[in-house]
């Protein structure tokens, strides 16, 4: 017998993640055998050139359950996280496709909070925030009561100055966080999201909620715990900035010519009316 249809596809762009994938999958299966749903967690290998692939695999094998199926989809050469999450929702069959970073610095049991937002608003889509931690970290890093000092002190400057970007320039309204790697889309909205995105790299995000929000979708920011993983590919907080700023210019310009076309009201990407059951995302 086939396994269900899922109910939730995670999608996890992965690149070179072989040291931390296992435990950030373990923690995706326990939650979701739990969950009063079906689900499929699809890892996109996004060129990696360690054994992320590998292991991916091996672990798919050993920890099959009839409720949780996991994929692997291979992206050769590497694309950028961008052009791997986008290839991930084109290949979800889920009716609800969470993205979720290989790394597991967002807490999994989180997406009950995102489908509790959605069911109680309505909206299409529910996105993870760390501005709340971003405002604490900072706040311990000037009066020394904690965090790390001056590299929690710089990335909340650089994130409030991206904000700011993203507000003024971006064009996305409301959202305080538009970057953490923990966000929830129905499947229309990750059509509107993810079908004819170009960004493929750092800014992804802020052209997939620019897109939403052109299509009249509603979204709606969700508080989630959020701890810095060690091994963090963004080396170098200044320089992926400047690279995040010329990548919304690049976007804004490129939708105010016409040279990228975003979903219209009426392109059959119709906002989400319905209100999801409470009970189809408890757990049993």
């Amino acid at each position: 017998m086939p396994p269900p249809c899922p109910h939730l596809t995670v999608v996890i762009p992965a690149y070179n993640e072989e040291d931390r994938i296992t435990a950030m999958l373990d923690e995706a299966v326990d939650h979701l055998s739990a969950a009063a749903y079906p689900s499929e967690l699809l890892v996109v290998d996004d060129g990696s050139t360690d054994g992320t692939a590998d292991v991916v695999t091996t672990y798919a094998a050993r920890r099959a359950t009839p409720r949780v199926t996991l994929r692997l989809l291979r992206q050769v050469p590497n694309g950028g996280k961008g052009a791997a999450v986008r290839a991930g929702a084109a290949a979800a069959k889920g009716a609800w496709v969470l993205m979720a970073d290989a790394d597991g610095a967002t807490r999994f049991a989180e997406i009950d909070a995102l489908f509790a937002a959605v069911d109680a608003s309505g909206a299409d889509a529910a996105v993870g925030s760390r501005a709340h931690l971003r405002s604490r970290s900072a706040k311990a890093a000037a009066d020394g009561s904690g965090g790390r000092g001056g590299r929690d002190a710089l990335r909340a400057l650089l994130s409030w100055v991206f904000h700011m970007v993203v507000l003024l320039l971006g064009g996305v309204w409301g959202i305080a966080d538009t970057q953490c790697g923990f966000k929830l889309y129905s499947a229309a909205a990750a059509v509107a999201a993810f079908r004819g995105q170009r960004l493929t790299r750092w800014a992804f995000d802020v052209e997939n909620l620019y897109r939403l929000q052109a299509a009249g979708m509603r979204v709606v920011e969700v508080p989630v715990a959020w701890t810095e993983i060690p091994g963090s590919k963004m080396t170098s907080l200044v320089r992926v900035g400047v690279w995040m700023l010329a990548d919304v210019l690049r976007m804004r310009w490129a939708y105010a010519t016409g040279q990228w076309t975003l979903p219209g009201r009426q392109a059959g990407v119709e906002p989400r009316r319905g209100v999801v059951a409470a009970p189809a995302h408890a757990h049993q």
